[in-house]
Order: structure tokens, then C-alpha cells, then sequence
């Protein structure tokens, strides 16, 4: 393939699906906090980070499948960085919740494209 040694890099984007449930995290932000809902526009609607003493945790917050975004270099999986990860919403229609994957696709390519002038189209696999 001649890239052997350059500098090249592969954009992976993967959909995986977990067995939904709520974790205690800390370190994320200033307290401990609840992770494992799905990432919504709006503010009100977002549900990747709780507040430690949440009354509420409902089960239909929770998030089933999230979609990652990963970086290695062409030549070895030897370092793989996770760019984002996007957890999804369960029963979400499939256009809408493609369109935000895409849209942030979209965004990672053109940051990696004009910010650090690596990435060009054949790079990508979904």
C-alpha cells in the first residue's frame, strides 16, 4: 500500500450497542455525577450527565447504542485515539439520529482536513 513509516491516518466510525444502564463517574466535571443517557440538542433534553442526587434516573433516558469516532494511523493499530463518542437515543428515528452522526462526522473531517491538513475522503470507513 506504500504507507509503511508515513504519517497517514484511518477515520473509523463505529456504532456500538451496550446494555443500557446508569454509572457513577467522577472526574468528568467539579462532583460525581450519573452517565449513560443519550445526547440531545436541546439543553433540557440532554440526558449524558446527571447531577450526583438526580431524584429521577428513568430507564427511558438511557442510551442502547452510541457511535464512535476513532483515529489510528494507516500503517498500525498500535495507538488509536478516540475522537468523540455520540450516545444515542433508543427509538430515536433512524434519518434523524444518522443526520446528527453524519453532521459530527462532518465536523471531525473538517477539522482534521483544514486544522491539521491529514485527512482527505479516502480515509474513511463506516
Amino acid at each position: 500500500m506504500g504507507i509503511q513509516g508515513s504519517r497517514n491516518i484511518h477515520l473509523v466510525v463505529d456504532e456500538t450497542v451496550w446494555h443500557p444502564m446508569y454509572e457513577v463517574i467522577s472526574g468528568l466535571r467539579d462532583d460525581m455525577g450519573y452517565i449513560g443517557g443519550y445526547i440531545n440538542r436541546s439543553e433540557s433534553e440532554d440526558y449524558t450527565w446527571l447531577e450526583q442526587g438526580a431524584e429521577e434516573l428513568n430507564p427511558k433516558w438511557l442510551s442502547k447504542l452510541s457511535v464512535h469516532y476513532i483515529m489510528t494511523r494507516a500503517d498500525t493499530n498500535r495507538h488509536m485515539y478516540m475522537l468523540d463518542m455520540l450516545p444515542r437515543a433508543p427509538k430515536k428515528p433512524a434519518a434523524a439520529s444518522s443526520q446528527s452522526a453524519l453532521t459530527k462526522l462532518y465536523y471531525i473531517q473538517a477539522f482534521l482536513t483544514v486544522v491539521l491538513g491529514i485527512l482527505t475522503v479516502e480515509n474513511v470507513s463506516w
